[in-house]
């Protein structure tokens, strides 16, 4: 006589082997990504026990543990990095334009290190420096074997009352002069003003600070325009919300930047809301390799909304959003954490923005001159457009 199977029981063992894997299969995942990260902690704890029992010279815990985060952090991208309170506290500082040093900055142009600006009142002018010289050593250092991180370290280094550097001009290399410069406390001012021709406002901005919007404000009032040309040359960036209000001076109605996180959510949004009829109806922005973060903002905002014309190389490319943590009472982690993306929704990271009219970069010693390719471009190009 055949034999039957109830099929009821047979119903229910799928369902428990369905809610098995459902509820276990989870946690036995969860457990194993769990083992690998002990495992990995453990990894780090022979390591940091092997050079404390070995390596040839003494180090403190905290001097160990920090070079770990330091290593951790600063080997994720060209932008992170560990900051103690004092070094925060100069960074604050900067954006509010006071700082302590000799007043120049150094840009590598063609292999050399070369003074890219002087700040005004700073012990660099007063000492008769200029942009375009090049320097070769910095305290009996060769700059030429030093890292970018070791030569910053070097002038802005606070241990120190005074900076010595040895530089030469690039027509004349033979010439080489010597110069002891003592560090001051000086107020910067972000924002130079040159007013080539009758109705035409040329803005330096060498970076954006808590003050930029506030000086071209003033330039605005005190000269009659027609047009306005923004030299973002050189500019690093600096603070986003400067960039943002300068860009609301001159782009009409629209998205000015947003900013998505690592989940591609946008969690910022920056807005214009000017008529067109309230913006200065001629603008011209020049641009080189060396225009990046919030200068690259303004420019793209510039662009995508219609409100000027870009002239001189692609920029430079950093569009990611740094921020900054406390994780104990001397110790802050800078880590990259979201990206800019312009008013037409594209991102400019490692890409750049374009330019309209694109025109080689000349030295930075030919700044304003005839030589000044970019520059003299705009000038033809706004005289023409003024008519």
């Amino acid at each position: 006589m055949a034999s039957f199977r109830p099929i009821l029981p047979l119903f229910y063992r799928f369902i428990f082997i369905g809610v098995f894997f459902l509820v276990f299969f989870p946690v036995f995942i969860l457990a194993d990504g769990l083992d690998r990260e002990i495992k990995e902690l453990e990894t780090f704890s022979k390591s940091f026990s092997l050079v404390k029992d070995v390596f040839l010279f003494e180090k403190t815990d905290r001097e160990l543990i920090l070079s770990a985060i330091k290593g951790m952090v600063e080997g994720l991208d060209a932008y992170g990095g560990i900051l103690s309170r004092g070094e925060l506290e100069k960074l604050e500082n900067n954006t509010l334009g006071e700082r302590k040093g000799v007043g120049v900055n150094l840009d590598k142009e063609n292999g050399f290190f070369v003074i890219s600006r002087v700040i005004k009142g700073s012990p660099a002018e007063k000492a008769g420096l200029a942009q375009g010289l090049i320097v070769t050593r910095i305290n009996d250092y060769e700059i030429s074997k030093l890292g970018d991180e070791e030569m910053l370290k070097l002038i802005e280094d606070s241990t120190s009352d005074e900076l010595r550097l040895e530089y030469h001009h690039p027509l004349t290399p033979r010439e080489s002069k010597k110069i002891r410069l003592e560090k001051s406390q000086f107020k910067e001012n972000s924002v130079e003003t040159l007013n080539p021709l009758p109705g035409v406002l040329v803005f330096r901005i060498h970076q954006f600070i808590k003050d930029t919007p506030q000086e071209i404000r003033t330039q605005l009032k005190l000269h009659e325009h027609k047009g306005v040309i923004l030299d973002l040359r050189n500019n690093p960036g600096g603070l986003l919300i400067s960039a943002v209000e300068l860009a609301e001076m001159f782009v009409p109605k629209g998205v000015i930047v947003m900013i998505r996180d690592n989940k591609d959510e946008i969690v910022d949004k920056y807005i214009s809301r000017r008529s067109k009829e309230d913006l200065i109806p001629v603008v011209l922005v020049l641009i080189n390799r060396e225009t990046a973060s919030a200068a690259e903002i303004l420019a793209g905002a510039i662009k995508d909304l219609k409100a000027g014309v870009l002239i001189g190389e692609r920029s430079f490319g950093k569009g990611v959003v740094q921020s900054i943590y406390p994780v104990s009472d001397d110790l802050y982690i800078k880590l990259t954490t979201a990206k800019y993306y312009t008013a037409s929704g594209i991102s400019f990271h490692q890409k750049g923005i374009q330019p309209d009219i694109p025109v080689k970069d000349s030295a930075l010693f030919t700044r304003y001159k005839k030589d000044d390719l970019i520059y003299n471009k705009a000038l033809e190009m706004i005289a023409g457009l003024l008519k």
